[in-house]
């Protein structure tokens, strides 16, 4: 019987600049253990917030993770392509602008993203 590998690393892309969502998330990540290395970051739109943690033992896997990712008010569309894609799942952009290409699928314009500066905001979570 094969192994699943158990994921250490969440993030959450939070749409709202509401504090008390953010509040949540946080509470969340700390009942299920990731409390390690917390960094709280604007979103790239300036509309919400990424937060991203490691879990202070060995993690869970990726189903689990994703319900965890929930449960915190991560988006559902991100949820669910991690959850149907053999993507590298986690990844958040600290900025983000948006370039047209020249390519285009099925005559749609193709938007470039490109990452920008990092803003990093160390939370303890104690002070939750």
């Amino acid at each position: 019987m094969k192994k699943k590998k158990l994921i250490t690393r969440i993030t959450c892309d939070l749409d709202t600049k509401s504090i008390d969502d953010l509040i949540r998330c946080l509470k969340v990540f700390r009942r299920y253990g990731f409390t390690k290395d917390l960094t709280v970051k604007p979103s790239a739109t300036n509309k919400g917030f990424h937060i991203i943690s490691w879990h202070k033992d060995k993690g869970f896997t990726l189903e689990k993770l994703l319900k965890i990712r929930k449960k915190a008010g991560d988006d559902h569309i991100r949820i669910m392509l991690d959850s149907k894609s053999n993507r590298v799942i986690n990844v958040l952009f600290t900025s983000k602008t948006k370039q047209k290409s020249e390519l285009k699928l099925e005559g749609i314009p193709i938007e470039v993203e490109v990452k920008g500066a990092e803003e990093n905001v160390k939370i303890s979570f104690w002070e939750v």
